[in-house]
């Protein structure tokens, strides 16, 4: 590999940054930091994804997130996922089954509420959770860690 103008200069250093015109997005790099960070809030780093999963999704079922994210048995996504979400604020039900009325029973085409499943939906508090964990990844926002390990 061919050596930058002045590389002898940099040879006793640690690291040496490459320009800007040579390097694309680099923003994943924060990514351990993030995770750390979120740890302190009481986030889980598979929590963490999972609410950048759903972040883009008007609502959702459990079925669904099992399917599509989680990958494991519906009663480990409930006490995992939905439930600490749930508590912490950053899901709620989109709709429940008690909270439908008959028209939006007829365009979901349930009868008598067989085959039905209850969707959720990401809160406005956990929207602007997940858009503060993007602009910390991008390096727009500081990411704040303890000095102890």
């Amino acid at each position: 590999m061919r050596k930058r103008s002045g590389a002898h200069q940099r040879m006793l250093r640690e690291f040496s940054v490459l320009p800007s015109s040579r390097v694309g997005s680099n923003y994943m790099k924060y990514t351990r930091h993030l995770l750390m960070e979120a740890r302190d809030g009481g986030l889980t780093p598979v929590q963490v994804w999972g609410l950048m999963f759903i972040y883009d999704l008007e609502f959702f079922t459990a079925d669904y997130f099992i399917d599509n994210y989680a990958f494991c048995a519906k009663a480990k996504v409930f006490t995992n996922y939905l439930t600490p979400y749930k508590e912490m604020g950053y899901i709620d039900a989109y709709f429940g089954k008690n909270s439908i009325d008959s028209g939006t029973k007829q365009l979901l085409r349930l009868d008598g509420g067989v085959g039905y499943k209850q969707r959720y939906a990401l809160t406005q508090r956990g929207r602007l959770y997940v858009e503060k964990l993007y602009r910390k990844l991008e390096g727009r926002e500081a990411i704040y860690l303890d000095a102890e390990p």
